[in-house]
């Protein structure tokens, strides 16, 4: 079976904030039982994306954004196939 995940995590801050470092761990592992397909990250203002494998095996993708922001959003849109004949 095959789905789609849409996440969108919005932050809003009292007054502008700088050199804003964050990381996100939302991307669903590819294992014995599911294969995570396409993965797509956009933040707004723009941010500088990066990703890693944690110590877990999960995989995580850091950001900053340097300049003043009063607000960030993030959406995560990725694909998720089970591989199980009953994933329930």
């Amino acid at each position: 079976m095959k789905y789609r995940l849409e996440i969108e995590v919005r932050l809003a801050f009292a007054q502008p904030v700088r050199e804003h470092h964050g990381e996100l761990r939302l991307v669903p592992r590819s294992d014995e039982v599911q294969r995570c397909g396409a993965v797509q990250i956009v933040a707004t203002p723009a941010a500088n994306l990066a990703s890693y494998t944690d110590w877990f095996g999960n995989r995580v993708d850091s950001f900053d954004v340097i300049a003043p922001h009063d607000s960030l959003v993030v959406r995560v849109d990725a694909s998720v196939e089970t591989l199980l004949e009953n994933p329930f």
